[in-house]
Formats: structure tokens, sequence, C-alpha cells
């Protein structure tokens, strides 16, 4: 199935920006149908759904726990989640889930909508998220990501310039014993122009210098225990598709490791910003936290021929998992700076233990510690710090 939405905030050219980054495609991003709102309101509902940890949708289920308790079913499966599926808002649902004709028509309503997802392809028949609605939840992410950064000024980044083979390409004044088939015929004529020249002169000229780039590859290591579930998994997911476009963009690798009490996805790095978005946007949390598991596949799935090697873990807990987790956690952090990969963290709202170990998991690593407090900034946090490291 294919799916299609339109975003208006963005222009003609941002848009091919996003569409060539991800390989999805013009029928994906362009603006296309009618149902337009209706299609992002599906894919908000979808996103909403998996930061909260739902995988199927079952009416009954959501019906009951919203007459038992809204506050606890706002918390369970989200605010955005039940307004959509319901087209009540909350504090209407509040007021009236004890009355009996409004009961029977939120159950309805919810049934509905169920339906409707269904028919367009977005769950299949069990009410389990199918491979489109991934696909539109991961589409929804990542122009929202996206656009958000392109207000930034952030998009498109201002990066060097590289030739065809992938090398660096600088410039300087043009110096005797150049190769004319240097010269830098468009930055020569720009100069000529600022110059107020009517030819280009000799002291004009531009020279295109080539050296090679440093190989680099990052690692994205997402903490998806049961604590990160609702608004901060939204925005570690947000913060792993700038990183993924960015570094992409700059023609290095991204890899990812979603992490709990178990390892549930990992990418070795890679340029396909299309496969890892997919990989990020089905992100689900829950059970406890294992930083030893994790940083020892993050070692796994780096390749020993990349020159600069990177992990970001971004976390809000304490490891959780083993006989004892900080040792666990720090040795496997030794084996990794063994390795020769550096080893920064993103911690959100860490308490005074979490803090201590955080500082010793980046100085063993040699990476960088951030306290995020507000985490609306996560995605300028994780580019800040690919940024320093590349």
């Amino acid at each position: 199935m294919v799916v299609a939405f339109s975003l208006k905030s963005a222009g003609d050219a941002y848009r091919s920006q996003v569409e060539k980054a991800s390989g999805l495609g013009g029928a994906v991003i362009s603006s296309v149908i009618k149902k337009e709102k209706r299609t992002f309101e599906q894919g908000s509902l979808l996103n909403e759904a998996l930061d909260h940890g739902l995988a199927s949708f079952t009416p009954d289920l959501l019906f009951e726990h919203i007459v038992k308790s809204y506050s606890s079913a706002k918390q369970l499966f989200g605010p955005k989640l039940l307004r959509f599926l319901s087209g009540f808002s909350g504090s209407f649902i509040e007021r009236n889930v004890r009355i009996p004709e409004f009961r029977k028509e939120l159950k309805k309503r919810l049934e509905d909508g169920v339906d409707a997802l269904k028919r367009d392809g977005f769950l299949d028949h069990e009410g389990n998220i199918s491979d489109a609605g991934v696909e539109l939840a991961a589409v929804l992410l990542a122009v929202q990501e996206l656009d958000k950064l392109s207000e930034k000024g952030l998009l498109p980044s201002k990066k060097k310039s590289f030739s065809a083979s992938g090398e660096v390409v600088d410039f300087r004044n043009f110096l005797k014993g150049d190769s004319y088939k240097d010269i830098a015929v468009r930055k020569s004529v720009h100069s000529a122009v600022r110059r107020l020249h009517k030819f280009v002169q000799v002291h004009d000229l531009r020279s295109k210098i080539k050296k090679s780039k440093g190989s680099v590859s990052v690692i994205y290591a997402l903490d998806a225990s049961a604590s990160m579930r609702g608004e901060k998994i939204a925005m570690a997911k947000r913060a792993g598709v700038a990183l993924a476009f960015k570094a992409i963009e700059e023609k290095d690798e991204v890899g990812l490791v979603v992490f709990n009490q178990k390892i549930s996805s990992a990418v070795r790095p890679c340029s396909d910003f299309h496969f890892l978005l997919e990989n990020i946007a089905k992100v689900r949390a829950f059970s406890q936290t294992d930083f030893a598991l994790m940083v020892d596949k993050a070692v796994e799935l780096f390749s020993e021929t990349m020159a600069g090697r990177h992990l970001i873990i971004l976390t809000d807990a304490l490891p959780t998992v083993g006989f004892d987790p900080e040792a666990e956690a720090l040795k496997a952090v030794s084996r990794a700076k063994a390795n020769n990969i550096s080893v920064s963290l993103i911690g959100i709202n860490l308490n005074k233990k979490g803090k201590s170990l955080a500082e010793k998991i980046v100085q063993i690593g040699e990476g960088r510690l951030y306290l995020a407090s507000d985490i609306k900034d996560l995605d300028l946090i994780v580019l800040e710090d690919y940024l320093s490291f590349s």
C-alpha cells in the first residue's frame, strides 16, 4: 500500500531533500490526496501507540480502560491516541464517561476508528500495526523532525563539498604550478564579480584542493526500557532521525542499537536512511536496562575498517540487569575503548547516582556527558555530540 500525504510547511526543495535522503519516493512525501488531514492524524496516532509500547489495537480493551479510569488510560495509551480514535477531547471524555449514552457512542467511535485503520491497511485484521502502518509512522516522524531542523536553519547543512569519489573538496587561491584542470571556474567567476572586474584576472582564480575524508561511523544506542515510554521515547526517536539524516548527508555512516533487558533492534552502521528510519519508528519501550549487553553489541556492529568509531548512548536510568549492573557496564565501556570506540552519554533527568555512573562511563570512553533536563532539545544535543566527534 502506498502511503501519501503532503507537508505544506516544507517547500519543494526541502521535500525533494527528504525524498532523496529517505529513499521513500515521491508518492510518500508529495502533496496528493484529499485525505491529507486524516492520514496525518493516523500517522500521529500510530506514532503515539508505538511510543507508549503498543503494537496492536483492541477497541474493547481501550474502552474498558477509559471507563475504569481515564487518567490511567491516558498514561497507558497516550492522550493523542485516545483523542484521534474517539474524536473527543480528554476533558470531554472525563466529564461524560459515566453517562450510559456517551459510553455507547464512545465504544462505537473506538471500533470505527480501529476499523478505519484496518481498511486503510495500517492495521492487519487482528489489529496489529502493519508494515504500511510502520511506514506511515516513519514518514511522519521524519518529516516532522526534518521540518524542525529546517526551521532552525540546520537544513541543508553547510557542509564541505565532496567530489564524486567521496573526497573532501576545499578551495584556495590559484598558485604558480597548479594544474589548469584544477581551476574552480564558478568560484573564480564569483571572485571576479565580487571585485567588480569585467574579466577574470589571474589573482581571481581559485584552485580545487582534494583531500581524503576520514571515514566516521556512529552508533546511536537508544534506551527503550519502560521508564522511557511516552514523550521521552518520542523525542529520542526524533533525535535518532536527526542524527541519521545529518551524518548520512555528511557522507558518514550511522548504526542503531535499541536496548532494554535485551537487544530489540541492531543495525550495522550504514548509509540507508530509509532502513534506519523504519527501525527507529517502530521502537517500543518496555522492561529493564542492560548497559553491558548494549555496549558489547555496539562493539560487534562496528567495522574494524572505520577510522573513527563513536557510540552515543541515550538513557534516563541506571542499568538494572546483571549481578552487578554498574560494574558490568563500566567493564563493557572499557572493552569498547580498547577497540578504539569513544563513548558519549546523554542522560535524561539522571539522579545523583546515575550522574556519577555516567561521568565514569564518559571518562573511560573519552566522550562527552550531556545532562538533558528539556527533552525537546534531545535532537540538538545528539547533533552537537556527533559534530564535535566528526
